[in-house]
């Protein structure tokens, strides 16, 4: 050791020490820099953080008032459509039962059928220009339909009002789902 000692006796020991110093301080400058640069660039990053967080979260606010807006108008479809097809079925329903005593009473003869004719087209036979029929006026205008047939014209006439009703059933239906609520438009528009 004291030749380590007597070798930096001399101006060149002392210029060794002092850049041996300036090299511990210098890197001790430059690690504290680090330090200090990396503490900045943190504060930048967890500023970036808290915007970037309240961002997502005004987003997803925005999001959830969308949903609950559109939540709400299809509850409302909802609600006037099943009202809508409610009345609709209760109507085909007491129609159907209306039809079907039409239909028995009209078998059972407490109902008749009439029909419209031409005078002179009913004969004996079915062969034009035979005699007419026995009981029936020549200045007669109508005509009694078999039971059994105006049972089918009733049951037919009965079938094609179910499906009026079904088809105003269905255009209702649609009428309804594209009108807007209230004041509000549809929200999918």
């Amino acid at each position: 050791m004291s030749k380590f000692v007597s070798a930096l006796a001399g101006w060149k020991g002392y210029a060794a020490l002092a850049l041996f110093v300036a090299g511990i301080a210098g890197s001790a400058a430059g690690a504290a820099a680090w330090h200090l640069q990396a503490l900045k660039y943190d504060a930048r990053i967890s500023k970036l953080n808290e915007a970037h967080a309240t961002e997502i979260g005004e987003i997803k606010g925005e999001q959830a008032g969308i949903l609950a807006g559109n939540l709400a108008w299809q509850n409302d479809i909802l609600k006037r459509l099943s009202g809508l097809e409610a009345a609709a079925w209760e109507d085909l329903e007491n129609a159907r039962v209306e039809g079907e005593r039409f239909r028995a009473d009209l078998l059972s003869g407490a109902e008749r059928m009439w029909v419209r004719i031409v005078q002179d087209s009913i004969h004996r036979g079915g062969a034009p220009g035979g005699s007419p029929a026995a009981g029936l006026d020549d200045e007669a205008a109508y005509a009694l339909i078999h039971p059994s047939i105006a049972r089918d014209l009733a049951a037919l006439a009965a079938d094609a009002d179910t499906a009026a009703r079904q088809l105003n059933l269905c255009q209702d239906r649609e009428l309804t789902r594209l009108k807007p609520v209230s004041t509000t438009e549809n929200p999918n528009e």
